[in-house]
Formats: C-alpha cells, structure tokens, sequence
C-alpha cells in the first residue's frame, strides 16, 4: 500500500473518531481490513464504516460489507460504507458487488494533503471571520453545514456543537451582517492539521466566503501547533478549490448508503 494512502485513510479514521468519539451512543471496533467508527447520531456522515486494506476479489469485498452491516444492524442509525478506491483490485466492480448487499454508492471524497496552503487572493467585502469558541457560533457551525449539504445537523445535540469542544481544536465562524455564511475547523491529526466541516451557506456560495475561513483555521492550528503540513478528503466540489490553495490527491474514496436508508 502506498504511504500516502495509507496516511490518509488513517487520518479518515481518526479524524472521524475525534469528531464522533464523544457521543453518547459512540462505538468503535476494528476488525481486519475494517474500522467502524459510529457516533450513534442519526446522520450516516457521523457513521461509517472504512475499509483499511487490500480488496483483492469480490468474496473480499463482500466479506468486509457483510461485517460492516451486522455491526450497524445492532444500531439503528443510517450510515456509510466508505471503500479505499486505491486498494481495491482494478478489474474489481464494486457497484456491483455491493449492489448485492444492499449498499448504493452516494459520494466521492477525496485525500488530499499540502505542506502549506497559497495566500488568499480576494477579500470577502463584509465578511466577519472569528474564532468558534462559544456554543452559539458553535452551533451555527453546524447550521451552515446542515444547510450546505442538505442534512440537519444543528438539532442532534452533537458534542461538536459546544464551545467547550472546540477548546482543543481550531473553528472559525464566518458571518455576513450577523448571519452564519461560512465555517472550517481544524483538528490535530497524526501530526497534521487536518481540515473539516468546510462549507458555506446557499444563500452565500460562490463568493469565497469557504477558503477564507478555511485559511483562517489552519492560520490558528499554526499559531499554536506550528506550520505542520495538512490533510483533508475533500467532495467533488471542493476538489478544484483545494488544488487551487496547493492540495494534490493522495488517495480516492467512494461512500455507500444502505439501501433500506436511502429516502429517509
């Protein structure tokens, strides 16, 4: 398995961990070839299950997703099979194999890593960036996010939602005349600033509003842990941003949904 992949799946893992690890219902188990990292909120974002290596043949691949569902079965909450494209043996239909067992593909995400990000090239008129620290710009954090990808998040209570938190890591909020616009955060990962919840609110896409904030967090993570490189699995339409701030692709990864969740 090349390095960098395997640095990236492992900071997939870990990162989801330190997001989801202090919930209520949290559960996580490792298994070869497999770790299950589920938070027990009902939002498959927050459970998944990572394949961490080689797929050599279907009865492989079919084997991983069968142990992945008995472990979600015992909780009732949607969730994600998150398959290693870079492990997988390329004559190896995937879609079809889990199409089998009842798992649909959703998303691509993508690693990504840089030693340093390229300064900002534009300033937001009206954009105000601050440090998420209290709980209701931690919330919010999670409304622009729910809001942007089309999942509620805000109303789930979730341990990422209070300041208390985020003493530890590194948010940023980013509001237009007092309104929730944008957020990023950045957590320590294996000795990498590792970059999540990125996202910006519809009413205020397509002005940047996302990169600033992101810059901004990993500008914090800086300040106190130093200029250590950074990682991130980004979606397709995040991809072209990255590469612009200097990211390259390191590892390629699809997402499935368990098809008795898939219209709720």
């Amino acid at each position: 398995m090349d390095d960098l992949v395997t640095l990236s799946v492992r900071h997939f893992v870990d990162a989801w961990h330190l997001m989801c690890g202090g919930e209520p219902q949290f559960a996580r188990e490792s298994q070869p070839g497999l770790e299950l990292v589920f938070s027990g909120a009902p939002s498959p974002f927050l459970n998944v299950g990572f394949t961490t290596a080689g797929i050599a043949s279907s009865s492989d691949l079919e084997a991983l997703a069968g142990q992945a569902k008995s472990f979600a079965a015992e909780r009732p909450v949607p969730w994600f099979f998150a398959v290693t494209n870079d492990l997988v043996s390329s004559d190896l239909d995937v879609d079809a194999v889990l199409a089998q067992a009842e798992l649909i593909p959703v998303m691509k995400l993508t690693g990504m890593i840089a030693d340093s990000v390229t300064p900002p090239t534009d300033v937001a008129a009206g954009l105000e960036l601050k440090r998420a620290q209290e709980d209701a710009h931690c919330h919010a954090m999670m409304l622009v996010n729910g809001a942007a990808y089309g999942v509620d998040l805000a109303s789930l209570g979730l341990g990422m939602s209070r300041g208390a938190f985020w003493e530890k890591h590194f948010a940023v909020l980013g509001t237009v005349a007092g309104a929730p616009a944008s957020c990023s955060t950045v957590l320590l990962v294996d000795g990498h600033r590792y970059v999540a919840l990125v996202a910006t609110h519809p009413d205020y896409q397509r002005k940047g509003y996302a990169s600033l904030a992101m810059r901004q967090s990993l500008a914090l993570a800086a300040e106190t842990l130093g200029p250590l490189p950074t990682t991130l699995h980004a979606t397709e339409a995040g991809r072209p941003v990255y590469e612009r701030m200097g990211y390259r692709a390191i590892s390629s990864h699809s997402l499935y949904l368990e098809t008795k969740f898939a219209h709720e």
